[in-house]
C-alpha cells in the first residue's frame, strides 16, 4: 500500500511539472511575438519635422539653402525667397509655390480651378507667366534693389533646389512618402495650401507634388516647355526629382503652377 501511494505521488508531481513547462513555453513564445512587433515599429520611425532620414542618403542640414528674404507685394501679401548656393549656384527661389493670393495681387484675376488664398495658383500657362504683360513682367516692378529680375527657374536650377543635396529618387529617399508631397494617392483630388508637407533640406516646400512647376527652358530645343515636380492628380513616380514633362507653352491645367527665382547683383 505504501509503495502504491508513493507511485501516485510521483505521477502527480510529474503531471504538475509537465503543466508548468507547457505554460512557460507558451509565455515565452508570446513574449517573442511581442518583441517582433516592437522591433518592427522601431524600424519605421515617424518622420520628424524639418528633418530628412539619414538612412535614405539625404542630409539633415540646409547646406545649400541659407538666407531668406520676404518681399512685400502689398495688401498684406508677402513672397518668401530662400537663397540657394553651392556647385556654382547663387540665386533665390520661392520658398513656396506661387499662391492664388500672390497671383491675384499681381495680376488682378483668379484663374485657378480650385479656390484657396494659400493654395498654389494653377490653370496658368507658360505664356501667362512669361509673355508681355504677364506675371513676371508685372512683379518685376516690385523686385528689391540690388537683385536681378524675377524669372522662372532653369531646369538645372530647379533640380538643384529640389534635390537639396540628395541623390535618391525623391529628395527624401527612394520610396514615395506622403509626409513630403501631395500626389494622387493622398490629395483627395484637389490642391492643398502650400507648406503643409515636410520641406527638403534647403527649406523649400512642395518641390514634389501639389502642382507641376513651369521652368524657363524649352523641351530639348523644341516648341514645348518643361514642367517639373509632379502634382496632386499624378502617380507618385511623376514626383521624382529627375522626371521631366513637356507641355505646350499655351497649355493651361489645374495641375500646372510655378515658383519664381532671382539672383543677387545681376
Amino acid at each position: 500500500m505504501q509503495k502504491y501511494e508513493h507511485a501516485r505521488l510521483m505521477i502527480f508531481l510529474i503531471f504538475i511539472i509537465i503543466i508548468i513547462s507547457v505554460n512557460y513555453s507558451a509565455a515565452k513564445e508570446e513574449n517573442r511575438e511581442v518583441d517582433k512587433e516592437t522591433t518592427k515599429k522601431e524600424k519605421t520611425p515617424k518622420p520628424q519635422k524639418n528633418a530628412l532620414s539619414k538612412k535614405n542618403g539625404t542630409s539633415n542640414q540646409k547646406s545649400g539653402g541659407g538666407k531668406e528674404i520676404s518681399i512685400n507685394l502689398g495688401g498684406g501679401v508677402m513672397l518668401d525667397m530662400v537663397k540657394i548656393t553651392g556647385s556654382g549656384h547663387n540665386f533665390y527661389i520661392g520658398k513656396y509655390e506661387v499662391t492664388q493670393s500672390q497671383w491675384e495681387r499681381i495680376m488682378g484675376n483668379k484663374p485657378s480651378g480650385f479656390k484657396g488664398a494659400n493654395n498654389p495658383v494653377e490653370n496658368v500657362s507658360w505664356n501667362d507667366i512669361c509673355e508681355s504683360n504677364g506675371f513676371i513682367e508685372k512683379i518685376n516692378s516690385l523686385k528689391p534693389d540690388g537683385y536681378s529680375r524675377f524669372r522662372l527657374p532653369t531646369e538645372v536650377e530647379w533640380e538643384y533646389a529640389c534635390r537639396a543635396g540628395s541623390a535618391t529618387e525623391y529628395y527624401w529617399g527612394n520610396k514615395i512618402d506622403g509626409a513630403y508631397c501631395w500626389y494622387d494617392g493622398n490629395s483627395q483630388a484637389t490642391t492643398h495650401p502650400v507648406g503643409q508637407k515636410e520641406p527638403n533640406a534647403f527649406g523649400l516646400y512642395d518641390m514634389s507634388g501639389n502642382v507641376y512647376e513651369w521652368c524657363s527652358d524649352n523641351y530639348d530645343f523644341g516648341s514645348y516647355y518643361v514642367v517639373r515636380g509632379g502634382g496632386w492628380s499624378y502617380d507618385a513616380l511623376y514626383c521624382r526629382s529627375d522626371l521631366r514633362v513637356r507641355i505646350d507653352p499655351s497649355g493651361r491645367g489645374v495641375s500646372y503652377g510655378f515658383r519664381v527665382v532671382f539672383a543677387p547683383g545681376r
